[in-house]
């Protein structure tokens, strides 16, 4: 009889599920495979939302930088 691996509750036959990220060696309840599913899900939309944060401050920098460097840019034309 086998036992989930995250929790240890023993496994009929039918009751195992292959843990999501571990694969096919590692078999969990359907609690526990919820848990991880769900876990998985929010730490993909985390990477998502950082990833789309991250471009937003990297166009951020970019605008900045380009105000900048027409700001010296202006500024060297009126002084020569």
């Amino acid at each position: 009889m086998l036992s989930c691996y995250e929790c240890g509750k023993k496994l009929r036959f039918w009751d195992g599920y292959y843990h999501p990220t571990l694969g096919k060696k590692v078999i969990v309840c359907l609690k526990c495979f919820d848990q991880i599913e769900e876990s998985m899900e929010n730490y993909q939309n985390f990477i998502i939302r950082e990833f789309k944060n991250e471009r937003q401050r990297k166009i951020i920098d970019i605008k900045d930088i380009k105000l900048k460097f027409l700001n010296w840019w202006n500024h060297q034309k009126s002084t020569h």
